[in-house]
């Protein structure tokens, strides 16, 4: 294993064991690495996570993101832009498009302020976490077949 993949277990070591371990973990890796190297850091973990949800039976299924505040649906300017970037950078490694994933988080990365860095790591490590538990959706996917049901 190599040494940015080590860091990346690393991180969902961390977003495994909760707490602010992972918060701490990814502030740490931000500060510590290149932004070349972070971006490859987090490509690693949500291309893992990415491939896991395409290789789901999603035939029928269009994926999307929601994010949500205590009393209201966000729309998608109104999403932080990292937050935004993270996740079409998902959305694009399930289209199998890693030059794009590439392009969402290289920008984030290198225009944005160390704790933005910290939550596109933090994002990408719970995902690629979870992603390896039964019944798991990253936070804010959606299916649509689920909204027109509800």
């Amino acid at each position: 294993m190599d040494e940015l993949s080590q860091r990346a277990a690393e991180l969902v070591r961390a977003a495994l064991d909760g707490d602010d371990e992972l918060g701490n973990a990814a502030l740490q890796l931000t500060n510590s690495v290149s932004a070349d190297e972070l971006v490859d850091v987090v490509l690693e973990m949500i291309g893992s996570c990415g491939r896991h949800l395409a290789d789901q039976n999603l035939s029928e299924a269009a994926l999307g993101f929601q994010a949500f505040t205590d009393d209201d649906m966000l729309g998608v300017d109104e999403v932080h832009p990292a937050v935004r970037a993270t996740s079409r950078a998902l959305l694009c490694t399930m289209d199998g498009d890693e030059e794009s994933a590439r392009l969402q988080i290289d920008t984030v990365i290198r225009m944005g302020h160390y704790l933005e860095c910290a939550a596109v790591v933090t994002m990408a490590a719970s995902w690629h976490a979870q992603s390896t538990a039964a019944f798991w959706w990253p936070a804010g996917v959606v299916r649509s077949d689920d909204v027109k049901n509800s």
